[in-house]
């Protein structure tokens, strides 16, 4: 059994609904890079020893004026996979997700790809009598200019994730490349982040003078919002707290609600003497649950 795998918010007058495309196996306490020469606190490092799993997050926004994804992963995570997780049954595909809240792939306008690690743009295709093709046919896909170049040679592999998915995009004329920040339609902006990757990007939408941040990998569990110089050992220190600083400064001013791919509840910010504290944010669940 596993939880509900949908759930809804309210933004002003838009809709937001993340989807979990299922868990994987990643204990975060095998993967933080934590400064030199400063000393973690037991009970920190217990709150990331306790963290073994993740969500993977696929996030959809309804505003009043257009219909966008931010990212759009597939579960594809094999019996030899490092991330599987022993007798564990995903929920239905993101596609099938969709269909049960009545949103209509071909009614997106627009996908932002955070960046280019495999689960967040892994379900941007999909297989159809043989052949690839876009899962949102009207949408535009966005992905900043800096990640498209650091997976240049994994394109030229047919064989590839990448190129069965981000090379179609681009050949199709479907996939727009970002420098920087970036507005697609009022209320709704793409802001550079870089850290997790060079060209890591988040998503901030506002509607009814509510404010939204979809994070990307900018955070991979609540207590990084408080100690912000604690990352995965795979993200650029500097980069990562100057994306961070950034966006924590105008999440608290805001009052902004906060969706990360692999934290499952979405949160708010409030500042204390130690840095911000993440508060969860109760959402709606929904179906399919299994």
């Amino acid at each position: 059994m596993h939880e509900a795998s949908i759930r809804t918010l309210s933004l002003g007058e838009a809709v937001v609904t993340i989807f979990n495309i299922g868990d994987i196996y990643l204990p975060l306490v095998d993967h933080m890079k934590l400064p030199p020469g400063v000393p973690a606190r037991e009970e920190d490092l217990a709150e990331f020893s306790n963290q073994a799993t993740l969500p993977i997050h696929s996030i959809h926004i309804r505003l009043p004026t257009t219909s966008v994804m931010v990212d759009a992963g597939a579960y594809d995570v094999g019996a030899d996979s490092e991330y599987e997780i022993e007798g564990y049954q995903p929920p239905p595909c993101l596609l099938k997700q969709m269909a049960a809240v009545a949103i209509e792939p071909k009614e997106v306008d627009h996908v932002v790809i955070t960046h280019r690690h495999w689960d967040h743009f892994n379900g941007t295709t999909q297989e159809v009598d043989g052949e690839n093709q876009p899962c949102f046919p009207n949408a535009r896909h966005y992905i900043s200019r800096v990640d498209w170049q650091d997976i240049s040679e994994l394109l030229e592999d047919s064989d590839s994730i990448e190129s069965r998915t981000l090379g179609l995009l681009h050949g199709k004329g479907l996939l727009d490349l970002v420098d920087g920040n970036r507005e697609l339609v009022e209320g709704l902006n793409i802001l550079a982040a870089p850290g997790e990757t060079a060209g890591h990007q988040i998503v901030r939408a506002h509607s009814g003078g509510e404010m939204l941040y979809c994070l990307g990998d900018l955070y991979h569990h609540p207590l990084e919002f408080e100690r912000e110089d604690w990352m995965v050992s795979w993200a650029d220190r500097e980069k990562t707290m100057r994306s961070r600083a950034a966006l924590t400064s105008s999440a608290i001013q805001e009052r902004a609600t906060l969706v990360s791919t692999h934290i499952r509840s979405a949160g708010t910010l409030t500042q204390t003497p130690r840095g911000a504290r993440w508060e969860a944010v109760a959402a709606r669940a929904k179906g399919p649950s299994s």
